[in-house]
C-alpha cells in the first residue's frame, strides 16, 4: 500500500521562500539607518574640548603681565617668559638671582646683594609683585611667596608705568589662599653654612570657605666664600582672602622682611701704603 503524499502548489512554495529571504534583509536595513534618518530626532554627543589655559608642569598656558589681565600666551604678541611653580619648586629657587638665569639673555647686574638685572640692554632695578612696584634697595626678599615668575621683554613694559624699563619688567605672581587645606615644609642646606627653611600653610577659616588664609615664611642663614661676609634673612607673608560674592573677593596681603647682610661688591680691599724712594723726601 502506497503512503499518501500531500502535494503543495508550486506558487505557494515560491511565496514562502521569498518572504523568508526578504525578512532578514529588511531587518538589517532598518538597523543600519543613521540616527538622523529616524523619526525620534537627532542624537547629541558629548563635546570633546581641548584647552591650553591651565599650566602643565613647566609649560604655562596663560599670563597676566602682558596686558594686566589673564591671557593665553599663544594670543600675546609680546615676548614673555613664564616660570611655573613646578619649575621654581624643582629648582629650589630662593631668590630672583637663582631663577632669572634660566630665562635667558638676562644677566645679573646687581652688586652689594641688590636685585638688578639687564633686560635687552636696559638695567631693571625695579621688580613687580602682582603688577605693583616692589622696590627694595637690598633685594626683593625671598621667593617663598612666589607662585609664578613672569618676565615681559620689550617696550610693552610701559603698561606698568616704568619709563626707564624699556627693556622689560619682572613680575612675580604671589601665592593666594586656597579652599583646600595644604601644608608643606622645605629645608635646604649647602656649602658655606647655607641653611634655609620654608613653610607654606593654607586653608579655609570658616565652614563655608568664604574666608581663607595662607602663610608663607622662610628663614635663611648663609656665609660666603669671602671672610666676614654673611647673610641672615627672616621673611613672613600672611595673606587673608574674603570671598564676598561669587565674583568679588577682598584680599589682605602683608610682607614682613628682616635682613642682615654686608656689602659684597666683589673688589678686595687692599691697604694703600706710601713709601718714598731712598734718597728722596
Amino acid at each position: 500500500m502506497n503512503p499518501s503524499v500531500t502535494r503543495v502548489p508550486a506558487w505557494r512554495t515560491l511565496v514562502t521562500l521569498g518572504l523568508g529571504l526578504a525578512l532578514p534583509f529588511g531587518a538589517t536595513a532598518q538597523t543600519t539607518l543613521s540616527p538622523l534618518e529616524r523619526d525620534e530626532g537627532t542624537v547629541v554627543l558629548s563635546p570633546f574640548e581641548v584647552t591650553g589655559a591651565a599650566n602643565r608642569g613647566y609649560q604655562a598656558g596663560s599670563s597676566v603681565s602682558a596686558g594686566k589681565f589673564n591671557q593665553r600666551i599663544k594670543d600675546i604678541p609680546q615676548t614673555i617668559t613664564v616660570l611655573t611653580s613646578e619649575f621654581l619648586r624643582d629648582l629650589s629657587a630662593a631668590s630672583l638671582g637663582d631663577a632669572l638665569p634660566y630665562v635667558g639673555a638676562i644677566p645679573v647686574a646687581g652688586v652689594r646683594n641688590q636685585d638688578s638685572f639687564i633686560i635687552r640692554g636696559f638695567v631693571a632695578r625695579t621688580t613687580y609683585l602682582d603688577g605693583f612696584r616692589d622696590t627694595q634697595e637690598w633685594g626683593s626678599g625671598d621667593n617663598a611667596h612666589v607662585e609664578q615668575l613672569e618676565v615681559l621683554k620689550g617696550p610693552a613694559s610701559n603698561l606698568f608705568g616704568d619709563a626707564r624699563g624699556f627693556g622689560g619688567i619682572i613680575n612675580r605672581i604671589s601665592k593666594r589662599p586656597l579652599a583646600t587645606p595644604f601644608y608643606s615644609v622645605d629645608v635646604t642646606a649647602g656649602n658655606y653654612s647655607y641653611f634655609r627653611a620654608a613653610i607654606d600653610a593654607t586653608g579655609p577659616v570658616n565652614a563655608a570657605g568664604t574666608l581663607r588664609y595662607r602663610i608663607n615664611a622662610s628663614f635663611t642663614n648663609a656665609d660666603s666664600f669671602r671672610d666676614l661676609m654673611s647673610t641672615e634673612r627672616n621673611f613672613v607673608v600672611p595673606v587673608l582672602t574674603w570671598q564676598v560674592t561669587e565674583r568679588t573677593a577682598l584680599t589682605l596681603y602683608t610682607e614682613l622682611l628682616r635682613a642682615k647682610t654686608q656689602e659684597e661688591i666683589g673688589v678686595p680691599a687692599v691697604p694703600a701704603t706710601a713709601t718714598a724712594p731712598a734718597g728722596r723726601l
